[in-house]
């Protein structure tokens, strides 16, 4: 957030290549929520190890 206040939206989503709308929101939600806000909503999970947990219940 702070390099897109320094040198503008535009340029930050440029040399990330990410869209200025998108780090729009990410400051909506900083500037809101705070850092929790910027933390993934959902646990993810691995694929090989669900695959191991189901293997392990069966």
């Amino acid at each position: 957030m702070q390099e897109a206040e320094r040198e503008g939206t535009v340029e930050t989503s440029r040399k990330y290549n990410l869209s200025p709308s998108l780090i729009s929101k990410w400051k909506e939600r900083y500037l809101t929520k705070g850092a929790a806000g910027l933390k993934p909503q959902y646990n993810r999970v691995d694929p090989q190890v669900r695959a191991l947990e189901e293997e392990n219940e069966r």
